[in-house]
């Protein structure tokens, strides 16, 4: 390589050449890019998903770059939400963007199986055509013992919708696609706990 060229990087950030010693040899570059190739087409489907996020030590660190990239696999089919992304705190999961009122009201009520809703939908047709949103998902104990996520809350435009007022079927659609969507990041591994920008997952 001449003085001043940049080293070509390969995907997923695998570095071209490494030192690797072989019987007290050192391989050259072009027998290091061949192992980094190698390693690449042995890898399974799990194992690909899995190192798309952080595999330390048997535990994963699911990024909130990770998470923007499959949002959609967060969220239950439909639920009406654009230009959305996560922010992750050490105690809650966040996934905010913005939705059309009368949208996100038709998906409530397409959720609201006993039509106790009337009296929210009414609160809901004075806010704006469009508006901020925001689904928080809180740890919390499941019956297991274990941590599970939650819906925690549902804001919108900055006013906190108490949870108890929603479909019961909204709410575990929600839960749902979040566990669904982590249990799919690693085969073996489950829902451990939150650090600010990062949902951890222990290996079984």
């Amino acid at each position: 390589m001449l003085s001043g060229e940049k080293p070509e990087i390969a995907d997923r950030h695998v570095p071209v050449v490494r030192n690797i010693k072989d019987n007290g040899n050192m391989q050259t570059e072009n027998e290091a890019s061949d192992d980094v190739i190698q390693s690449e087409t042995d890898l399974t489907e799990s194992e690909k998903k899995t190192d798309a996020a952080l595999n330390v030590g048997g535990q994963i660190s699911v990024t909130e770059d990770y998470i923007n990239d499959k949002l959609e696999d967060f969220l239950p089919s439909g639920f009406p939400i654009k230009n959305g992304f996560a922010d992750i705190s050490s105690s809650m999961l966040s996934i905010k963007g913005e939705t059309h009122t009368e949208e996100l009201i038709q998906y409530i009520r397409s959720k609201d199986r006993n039509g106790g809703l009337s009296k929210y939908s009414a609160v809901l047709m004075f806010l704006p055509e469009k508006l901020d949103i925001e689904v928080v998902f809180a740890v919390q104990k499941g019956t297991s013992g274990k941590n599970e996520l939650k819906i925690h809350k549902l804001v919108l435009a900055d006013r906190e919708i108490d949870v108890d007022l929603l479909p019961a079927s909204m709410l575990e659609s929600l839960s749902k696609a979040v566990v669904k969507a982590i249990s799919n990041i690693g085969e073996g591994y489950e829902f451990s706990s939150l650090e600010n920008g990062a949902v951890i997952l222990n290996k079984i």
